[in-house]
């Protein structure tokens, strides 16, 4: 049900955007092929799962959930910090790192 939302979701994101433009062209790129996901999801039920489908308004509200741990960053350099400071020249050939301190 979900897939079919987004597929008519993005179908009438597509047709909005306007004529031509780059924005339409992805839109449209991306609603063909989660058209032809819906299609073939639609397709595997009829004859792998035959489980009913229910309409996008019956079901569940998806819930936000964290994945990281949300951090404070701390005032100043920490130590972990300060060791990847200078990480980067040391990785550049000698010649490199001379052209651009130049600049």
């Amino acid at each position: 049900a979900r897939l079919r939302l987004a597929s008519e979701l993005m179908r009438r994101a597509a047709a909005a955007a306007p004529d031509g433009s780059p924005e339409r062209r992805s839109l449209e790129d991306e609603s063909s092929s989660l058209s032809q996901r819906t299609r073939q999801a639609e397709q595997d039920n009829a004859t792998i799962y035959q489980d009913p489908v229910p309409s996008a308004g019956a079901l569940p509200r998806l819930e936000p959930k964290l994945f990281v741990k949300p951090i404070r960053p701390e005032d100043g350099v920490s130590s972990a910090q300060a060791a990847y400071a200078d990480a980067f020249p040391a990785l550049l050939p000698a010649a490199t790192a001379a052209a651009v301190t130049q600049f």
